[in-house]
């Protein structure tokens, strides 16, 4: 998207007969387009400036701050796990899911009944990935998702008109532990780092002043716009029961669900889902994976390439 495009979609989102007759809104707005000009065609080396070095003060402060939401979600696991002993050995599907995701976590292979949902449901999953195993994807009634127009650029306009708390947008990622209630991955450390990143947005849940999930959003020259997340998993943490078969691949020897499915539009979305160690990453792309062998070593190399949490 160019420049000049980028500045008629902030200009065409307004009021026009206002826009003519209100010149204070024509220079707030210009102000507007500036700020988003200037923000969204910044190269990656102006987003990762040099940090000071943490002083003492600040090292001890950030460990107590970590002491105390660490307190604050062992206290309230606490009390799930004494009512969880309360239920005895004959569970509900309900039960057994709340007692998974207290005390796991991550991915968790499941039985039908316990992933739950309809017949119906489970057999679209199931007919799903035997497509997935014979021709590389699953056609879907509509994807939802267009990476570009709603991750790429809309959101960030939305972002900047709505005022958006400046905590949850991360320019220099080398603090976001500091807005995390998890050690993040260093994507410093990956393929990532070579592709121009559009944002970082910390959400989800929060304790503590600290969030649950953090996503980045990059512009790759071949893929197209790409959508990292990152969230908490492990016991307390993000947990999604899947069937056997939707474990159908690996990244680094960790369990995977890999998918890729085709609107009637053409519109693809594939997607990529593991668990390492207490964190959990989802990458989703706007490509044909399936049918793109070298689009799907790339996509592989880029899960593959990010390191252990916290290293």
């Amino acid at each position: 998207m160019s420049r000049i495009h980028l500045c008629l979609i902030l200009f065409n989102s307004g009021d026009s007969n206002m826009v003519k007759t209100d010149w204070l809104v024509v220079v707030s707005l210009a102000g507007v387009v500036f700020f988003a000009f200037l923000l969204l065609n910044q190269e990656e080396a102006e987003f990762e400036v040099a940090t000071p070095k943490p002083t003492t003060h600040q090292i001890r402060a950030k460990e107590k701050k970590d002491a105390e939401i660490e307190s604050l979600i062992k206290f309230g696991t606490k009390r799930k796990l004494d009512e969880i002993v309360s239920w005895g050995d004959d569970l509900t599907m309900e039960q057994i899911r709340k007692r998974d995701f207290y005390l796991k976590g991550g991915l968790i292979v499941a039985s039908p009944e316990v992933k739950g949902g309809s017949e119906s449901r489970l057999k679209k999953i199931r007919d799903n990935f035997h497509d997935m195993e014979v021709k590389g994807y699953y056609e879907v009634k509509r994807n939802n998702t267009n990476l570009r127009d709603h991750l790429g650029i809309v959101s960030k306009l939305k972002a900047i008109a709505k005022g958006l708390a400046p905590e949850s947008f991360h320019a220099d990622i080398k603090s976001i532990s500091n807005y995390l209630r998890f050690e993040p991955t260093d994507i410093n450390n990956s393929l990532f780092s070579e592709i121009p990143r559009i944002s970082s947005n910390t959400y989800g849940s929060l304790a503590g002043d600290r969030w649950s999930a953090i996503k980045h959003i990059f512009d790759d020259p071949y893929l197209g716009v790409i959508r990292l997340d990152e969230r908490r998993s492990g016991p307390g943490g993000r947990t999604k029961h899947v069937l056997p078969e939707e474990l159908n691949k690996t990244v680094n020897g960790l369990p995977a669900r890999y998918t890729v499915s085709v609107d009637p539009d053409g519109l693809p979305l594939a997607q990529l889902l593991w668990v390492n160690g207490k964190n959990m990453y989802v990458i989703t792309a706007q490509w044909n994976t399936g049918t793109d062998s070298q689009a799907r070593a790339y996509f592989f190399r880029l899960a593959e390439s990010l390191p252990n949490p916290g290293v």
